[in-house]
Formats: C-alpha cells, sequence, structure tokens
C-alpha cells in the first residue's frame, strides 16, 4: 500500500483527481510521499505483519512475499528522491523482520549503500521483483499487440540478476506482467481487445516464451 494521509509529508490533496480520459501521471497525490515520522512508519508495519500472523497464522505468513511500495523508480508512485525511497524500504523491512524474523523480503530494492537501521552495507533480500509489459499500438483501427517490449524487459530482468552472484540464484517475481502498461486507463477503443480472446491469447503466447527465457 501507500502513506497513510495522517503521516504524508504532503497529505493534500490526499485522494487523486482520475477519470477515463485524463493524463495518467495526475493519479499521484498525496500518499506517494514520504512519512513524517519513520519511527511511526516502522510501527505502522510491525503492526500490520502482527496483525496478519494473528489472523492467518505464522506459518501461512511466513510463506508471504514482503515487499515495500509499487513502482518507486515511477514518478505517479513516488515523489521523492531514491535515497529517501531507500530509507522508507529500510524501516519497512527492519519493521517487518522485527515481527517476524523468517519473512521472506525482497522486490526491487537491491541497494549496496548504507542501511539507513542496522549501518550495515545492504538490505535483507530474499527475492527480487520487477514489471514488465507490451506495448500494443493502434493501427488502422485494429490492436496490434506488442510482445517483443514485455519480452526484452524480461530478459533485461533476468539477466540483471543473473550478473551478480549474490542474487543469481535467489526468486525472481514478476510481479505485474501483461500487454500494456495502463491497467487503469478506460474509454478508448484500442482497448476492447481486453475484453476478448486477444488477450488470452497474448497471455498463453508470453508464458510460453516466458519459460523459454
Amino acid at each position: 500500500g501507500f502513506m497513510p494521509k495522517a503521516l504524508s509529508t504532503r497529505p493534500d490533496p490526499y485522494q487523486h483527481e482520475w477519470r477515463p480520459g485524463m493524463r495518467y501521471d495526475l493519479i499521484s497525490a498525496g500518499w506517494a510521499f514520504p512519512p513524517k515520522d519513520y519511527a511511526k512508519w516502522a510501527e505502522l508495519t510491525y503492526q500490520w505483519v502482527k496483525h496478519c500472523i494473528a489472523r492467518y497464522g505464522r506459518a501461512e505468513v511466513e510463506q508471504w512475499y514482503w515487499e515495500v511500495w509499487n513502482e518507486p523508480n515511477g514518478p505517479a508512485y513516488w515523489r521523492a528522491s531514491p535515497e529517501e525511497f531507500h530509507k522508507l524500504h529500510d524501516h519497512a523491512i527492519a519493521a517487518v523482520r522485527r515481527a517476524l524474523p523468517t519473512a521472506r523480503v525482497g522486490g526491487p530494492d537491491v541497494v549496496s549503500g548504507r542501511n539507513h537501521v542496522t549501518g550495515a552495507v545492504g538490505t535483507p533480500t530474499d527475492f527480487l521483483a520487477f514489471h514488465a509489459k507490451g506495448s500494443p499500438t493502434y493501427v488502422d483501427g485494429h490492436v496490434r499487440m506488442g510482445i517483443a517490449n514485455q519480452l526484452a524487459t524480461i530478459d533485461r530482468g533476468f539477466q540483471t540478476i543473473a550478473a551478480v552472484p549474490e542474487l543469481k540464484a535467489k526468486p525472481i517475481v514478476i510481479g505485474e506482467s501483461d500487454p500494456e502498461g495502463c491497467a487503469a486507463c478506460q474509454g478508448r477503443p484500442q482497448l476492447g481487445y481486453r475484453n476478448g480472446t486477444m488477450y488470452s491469447s497474448y497471455t498463453a503466447a508470453a508464458f510460453a516464451r516466458k519459460l523459454a527465457l
């Protein structure tokens, strides 16, 4: 999830303005900013993990993959510097592990700098994660799917991870993997393919090629 209004350094406006036809980057609002109190951010994370353990049981929660934020490398979802995100990540991961030392933590957040909580170099990484999207175009009233873009992104992601000896054996989660990047967009004629067999055919073709990669 994102930053609660009570913790955001810039809470207003908190609810974004977005409707079909508007620019997608306008979805950003107060939830995309860092916390004004990292101790409270960590405590919120800690209590959330404890709640999950109480509700679902330790054995179940130990199987989950814990990741901080969504697409912090994009301006729509994170309105601060990469260093500020590393700080957010370090405090959240430390809180998760404080609540559940055996929790699986990771994501797109591998850093080689000084950890903001422990003072050591780096961050615990049990898995790696990234998103991969296709690139459909609209030509003469018809959708032309763009599977090559999605597969190239996956290929680069695999290569980047495999190039780091400490990471090459880690599990990889492709957290979003679909034909195009604007899942929230509506109202455009070129998006009609989502409701037909083209979407499912594309998905089947993409999965076969992901396995090959």
